[in-house]
């Protein structure tokens, strides 16, 4: 119910068309595994600030997770992703990615580790984030800074060039060009090299790394 800027008393309908289907397959290849993510993370977190224990929300949720993988693997017969040794439906591995960031982050972090203002810092942030700036803000994006690693494609564009027009797309001269950026590497150790530079954006910041052997030369 609302009232009109003339006084009326009416209800506001809204209406949502939904797919809907009989097939377990079908409904976990559809779901949005980011926001699944991050409604999961909010509602956890949230035990946090009523005073739950960290080990014990960041257990729960673990447990919530691994709950839905055995679902999503009895009756799911979309197993394009891996976690660990376990086939799975691919955004279900992103899902988890991202689960993992946040429960290794400051918010949960033991009591006697963390302030409680600093705690309520974390906690906000995280419920205020739309989930895409949520994906980069736990899940950095890792570009490589080192031209040589790539294979290029002979007469494909090389990252840090600028894209003038699209086949069969037609631009205004006023338009900002694209930037081709680099392919962003998966956080883990093995992905690290000792020689490399790498850029990280985590969305409120972009941070240069030097690797202790990387060639001066670069530098320069």
């Amino acid at each position: 119910m609302y009232t009109t800027s003339t006084g009326q008393r009416r209800i506001r309908v809204i209406n949502y068309k939904f797919e809907v289907s009989n097939a377990p397959g079908a409904l976990y290849a559809s779901i949005d595994y980011l926001t699944l993510a991050s409604v999961v993370l909010r509602s956890y977190s949230a035990k946090l600030i009523r005073g739950a224990d960290p080990n014990k929300s960041r257990e729960d949720a673990i447990a919530f997770m691994g709950a839905l993988i055995g679902e999503a693997r009895a009756k799911s017969n979309v197993s394009n992703g891996v976690i660990g040794d376990i086939n799975v439906p691919a955004g279900m591995v992103w899902s988890f990615c991202y689960l993992s960031s946040v429960l290794n982050s400051r918010l949960f972090l033991s009591s006697n580790k963390l302030a409680p203002d600093a705690r309520i810092v974390e906690y906000l942030r995280l419920q205020q984030l739309n989930p895409y700036f949520f994906a980069s803000r736990y899940y950095p994006r890792l570009y490589p800074l080192t031209l040589a690693i790539y294979e290029v494609e002979e007469g494909s564009p090389m990252p840090g060039d600028f894209i003038e027009e699209e086949e069969g797309v037609e631009r205004d001269e006023n338009e900002t060009k694209i930037a081709v950026l680099p392919a962003n590497l998966p956080l883990c150790r093995s992905t690290i090299k000792e020689n490399e530079v790498y850029l990280v954006d985590n969305g409120e910041e972009l941070v240069i790394v030097v690797m202790q052997q990387a060639d001066e030369d670069l530098l320069l």
